[in-house]
């Protein structure tokens, strides 16, 4: 049965959340490209709103057959859409216009470990040595590539007030991580998506408003930004946030916001292949420590055994 073993491969939740941070690594690139011509809010309000288009005709009918649900739990999905949805990416995008790309990569990569504490201290999980030595080691893959294989780069980074609203993106991230583990039984995955989408667009949608018809800040809707306006839309927004919803329930917020780390690896990788950038030595050790610290920290836990005490005891009864 090869096509059921190619799907029970498609819905590994590793395998999720790395096709999730290949499509947002690709947003990184266009996104970048996008800012200049376009504000950042409106780049975050119609990349929501084509998102919530393609979701419409399939998720709403479950939608609202789990409506009851939906009202009885409306407070955390609201908390998720808000933050997740409405806030993380438009902080982030406004960060761009003020600080570089690098240096948000270098903030940003702190998400993960935001991740571990708060589920530490909030949730009470238990962080094993290998999640944290996994960490550790993907985080410095993150560094190897952001100062190109130098380490005397990274003491000349400038930080400014770009990279704090960089940093707040990386706390709503995760916080939203953290309330996806509060579930909505009655809704689909599909259905969950919708909702929190909904949920962030309209948020925006009085900020947007404000912004077009009080400040008159629009922008030309050319060939090129309708078609990038499209790609941040459906791949890195439906696709990506499925994809991570499922990676986090089914390995939870810690080990599943270790993998945030592989975002810039393909943002790097896209750049080479759109930008024709040449890839250098540093990249492939940048990416070996990546996903070393990446499979160190995703192994299973040895099974528990019983004291040796016990089983002698129950070998004497």
């Amino acid at each position: 049965m090869p096509q059921s073993g190619l799907a029970h491969r498609l819905r590994s939740p590793i395998l999720l959340v790395v096709l999730a941070t290949a499509f947002w690594g690709g947003n990184a690139v266009v996104g970048r490209a996008l800012i200049p011509g376009v504000s950042p809010l409106a780049v975050s309000f119609w990349r929501w709103a084509i998102a919530l288009a393609v979701l419409a005709p399939i998720a709403w009918r479950g939608v609202r057959a789990a409506w009851p649900a939906v009202r009885r739990n409306w407070p955390w999905l609201a908390a998720q859409g808000i933050v997740g949805i409405g806030i993380n990416n438009t902080v982030v995008n406004y960060a761009l216009a003020h600080t570089t790309a690098i240096n948000s990569t270098v903030v940003y990569a702190a998400s993960p470990m935001m991740i571990m504490a708060l589920a530490r201290l909030v949730l009470g999980d238990r962080l094993r040595g290998v999640q944290v030595a996994g960490l550790l080691l993907s985080f410095l893959g993150v560094l190897t590539l952001i100062s190109r294989g130098d380490p005397a780069m990274l003491p000349a980074l400038d930080f400014n007030r770009g990279d704090l609203l960089v940093l707040l993106g990386g706390l709503c991230w995760a916080v939203y991580s953290l309330l996806l583990r509060r579930r909505t039984p009655e809704l689909s995955p599909t259905g969950l998506l919708f909702v929190l989408i909904a949920t962030g667009a309209a948020a925006l949608l009085p900020f947007y408003a404000w912004e077009v018809f009080a400040a008159g800040v629009t922008f030309e809707p050319t060939g090129p930004r309708l078609a990038a306006l499209a790609y941040v839309g459906i791949l890195p927004s439906v696709v990506s946030f499925y994809f991570w919803n499922r990676g986090v329930q089914a390995l939870g917020p810690a080990t599943a916001g270790l993998f945030v780390n592989v975002t810039p690896v393909f943002a790097s990788l896209f750049s080479i292949v759109w930008l024709d950038e040449v890839p250098q030595l540093f990249h492939a050790f940048a990416l070996a420590l990546l996903f070393a610290g990446l499979y160190v920290a995703t192994r299973p836990a040895p099974p528990l055994q019983a004291p040796r005490g016990d089983i002698e005891v129950r070998r004497a009864g």
